[in-house]
This record gives C-alpha cells, structure tokens and sequence, in this order.
C-alpha cells in the first residue's frame, strides 16, 4: 500500500517511528534521553493526545499515540522533533538535518491490537540486543507500566500516562484474563506476536478489514473536501498574519518617512535649482545688455560721424553755389 496521508483519526493507535538522517546517533547520553521524554510530557500536557508507550534508542525511536480532536500527527510531531533539533544541534554546535524529513506512520487498530503494540515497542530495544532483559533498558515507558521509580529518581521528567495504561489493562484482561502487563510483556502469546511483528514492518494498516475500510473512506473524504486545520496551527497563522501586519505598517511608517525626506529633498532641489536658473537669466540679461549698449554707442559713434561728414558737404555745396553766382 502506498504511503499514507496525515489524515486525522480519532480512537485509533498512530504507531510512528522516526529515525537519524542517514541512521546518525540522535541520542548520545542520558541527558538527550531525558530531554526528548520530557518534551514527550510537555507536548501532551499542550495538545492532549494520549500516549500509550514510547521507546528511545540510539539512533531511531517508537511511539504509540491516540489523537484528541483538535490536533494532528504533524503538529505533534512536528514541535516535538523540531525543538529536540534546536537543543541537539545547539549542544552539539552543530547544524543540518538530525532526523529522516518523513517519520514513518502506521494506522493501528486500538481494539484488536493495543496491548500487543505497547509489549511489541516495549520488547525492541531487547530484540536488538540493546540489553539482555527487556525490562533493563532504561529509556521506555515501560518503567511506568512496572512502577519503577528509577528514572523518576534520576530527575527524568516522564510523561503522565497512567490512564493509558489503566486503557491498556482493560485490553490484556480481554485477551489475557490470567496474566498482568509485567507477564504479558515477557511472554506475549507467541503466535499472534510473531504475526504482528511480521506485519508491521511493511504495513500502512494494521487492523481488521472493517478497520482498513473505515480508514480508506476517510482517506477518500480527506481528498474530497478542504483540511481544517488545527487549532495550534491557526494560532500560527493568526500570529503570523498579526505579525504581517505589524511590518507592513512599520514598513508604511518608513515609507513615509522616505517619501516626506525625498519630498523635501525635491523641493530643495528644485528651489536650488530655480535660483541657478534665475542667477543664468540675469546673467545673460546683464549680458545681452551690455552688448546693446556697446552696438548703440557704436552705432551713435558712427551716426555723429556721418552727421558731421554731411555737414561739411552742405558747406561745399554752399561755397560752390556761392562761387558759381558771383
């Protein structure tokens, strides 16, 4: 089956895994073991999903976890996984990818098989030979099923599941009156253990077929009509769309300060520049008149010259004229 979409599915089991990019170390000591549980308890105590069991390993994790309304697989993971790289690469001095981009989702069937995913994530760290008993690994919810305080008492700051495991013993009574949770872990029924184990590896679906086509129409719903999205995530886009806003009108406050400074900045321009212009007319004024004043006196220069010239030949004439009638 091909990969599934994060459709939301309330009062079924989401089984995800999430592992290091290229399978890298994403838990190096206690102190990262302790700081991704205590995420795990901060991030269901904010959006309320239930988390029936959990188990960290070196370089790859499991958790079982029920959706409340109002949320998604996404959001959840997203925050979680998110601030554990902020703390892991700021640790580390580091940067880049931590984790695989896409966990890995299975949709479970909580009636048929709750019981049986808690013991099956309980028992992986011991079926990688990460310890010779199950119950010795440290870094699970399994100390919370056997009320072992130990990592209480090393300043661990674990998650509140004790109504999923009241959940829990309600599902192992139906299918196992004799045996309580601690027995059950240890010795599951082989059979149908084996069989989950078989399963889930390659599964999308794990469930009856009734679950399975439950599922498939909601898929075929989810494509049907537009998301809603989740109450946390709306937060965001509200905050985001108020933060928008708040930068737009800085952004107009400063635009309007530039535009009043270039407006001025014109205006004194143009005022600096109308003065020279008018500084040029009265000098080519001055100019031109200048150059009509000397043309004049020229021109008045050579009138008075005539004139004079004209004068002394009427003289001639008369003394011509006189001499002619005598």
């Amino acid at each position: 089956m091909p990969r599934l979409p994060r459709i939301h599915v309330e009062e079924e089991l989401y089984y995800i895994t999430t592992r290091g990019d290229n399978n890298q170390t994403i838990f190096k000591d206690k102190e990262d073991f302790k700081t991704y549980i205590g995420l795990l308890k901060k991030y269901k105590e904010q959006y309320g999903f239930k988390l029936f069991s959990f188990s960290l390993l070196c370089n790859h994790l499991h958790l079982l976890i029920e959706l409340t309304s109002g949320v998604t697989i996404s959001d959840i993971m997203h925050d979680i996984n998110n601030t554990y790289i902020k703390y892991f690469n700021s640790r580390y001095n580091r940067g880049g990818h931590l984790l695989q981009e896409r966990f890995r989702m299975v949709l479970v069937e909580k009636k048929s098989y709750l019981a049986y995913m808690t013991a099956y994530i309980h028992r992986n760290p011991y079926h990688l030979g990460l310890s010779s008993e199950a119950k010795d690994y440290k870094y699970t919810s399994l100390p919370l099923y056997l009320k072992d305080e130990s990592l209480e008492n090393e300043g661990f700051n674990e998650p509140d599941i004790n109504e999923e495991i009241k959940e829990v013993e309600i599902a192992l009574s139906e299918i196992s009156p004799a045996q309580d949770y601690k027995q059950f872990f240890e010795n599951p029924p082989q059979k149908e253990f084996d069989n989950l184990v078989k399963k889930i590896k390659s599964a999308r679906l794990l469930g009856s077929d009734a679950f399975k086509d439950k599922i498939k129409r909601k898929i075929a719903e989810s494509k049907q009509k537009p998301q809603l999205l989740s109450p946390e995530v709306n937060k965001k886009f509200v905050l985001a769309g108020t933060l928008a806003i708040a930068i737009l009108g800085l952004v107009n406050i400063a635009l309007m300060g530039t535009n009043r400074h270039l407006k001025g900045e014109f205006t004194d321009l143009s005022q600096k520049q109308e003065k020279e212009y008018s500084k040029k007319l009265t000098t080519e004024k001055e100019r031109i008149k200048r150059g009509l004043d000397e043309l004049y006196r020229a021109n008045m220069v050579s009138y008075e010259a005539m004139s004079k010239r004209l004068e002394a030949e009427k003289q001639k004439v008369k003394e011509l004229e006189g001499k002619l009638g005598k």
